[in-house]
């Protein structure tokens, strides 16, 4: 049995664990004439910020594992066609913007990829992930009884690590009844019926 907890968070604590959706405004244009790749994309400074993010994380310590899911919300910098987030130790399996795939490359702890459109200065995108973390690294940290995420947090999902950028942070953890879970924010949502928040 798991129980749900979620939070609108800035760090994370557990002994714990996924689901959550949003929504945002805006929609990429075709894509201009341009010769950039996402090697290239990724050897750059991002063109965009995150405004929000709504993340689904599911735990497990036998074996370990950290399995994410999560919606970004993401504002342009500039005219821009491409995304670069950091994402360091994880292993992206599937980006989407309005269900259709995207492509995207992982290098040098980057997550890149190209929007199906166009994105003006000030305009947003909705862009879904799906990802696993490192487990063997220092962070986030498992130990015998509880899950530390610590404060690097493209290592547990992808954001951009800049303490400049300020996004907001919709977090869904699906942990097993018998653990625990803090974190710092409030709570956006109740548990189930018969279950207490800890």
């Amino acid at each position: 049995m798991s129980r749900l907890v979620r939070l609108t968070a800035g760090w994370l604590l557990a002994t714990l664990v996924s689901g959550a959706a949003t929504g945002c405004a805006g929609a990429p244009r075709p894509l201009p004439e341009t010769t950039e790749t996402l090697t290239e994309a990724c050897g750059r400074e991002s063109p965009i910020d995150v405004v929000h993010h709504a993340v689904a994380l599911s735990l497990a310590l036998d074996p370990r594992a950290i399995f994410g899911r999560g919606e970004l919300r993401v504002r342009a910098r500039r005219e821009t066609s491409m995304l670069v987030l950091d994402a360091k130790g994880l292993t992206v399996s599937a980006m989407a913007v309005k269900t259709a795939p995207i492509s995207f490359l992982q290098r040098n702890g980057k997550l890149c990829a190209r929007l199906p459109g166009s994105l003006a200065a000030g305009e947003e995108a909705l862009v879904e992930v799906v990802w696993s973390a490192a487990t063997g690294a220092e962070t986030p940290h498992f130990s015998r009884n509880h899950v530390w995420a610590g404060y690097l947090t493209s290592a547990w999902m992808p954001t951009i690590q800049d303490p400049a950028q300020r996004a907001t942070l919709e977090l869904s953890i699906d942990a097993p009844s018998a653990w625990k879970v803090a974190a710092s924010g409030r709570a956006a949502g109740l548990p189930a019926r018969g279950q207490h928040p800890r």
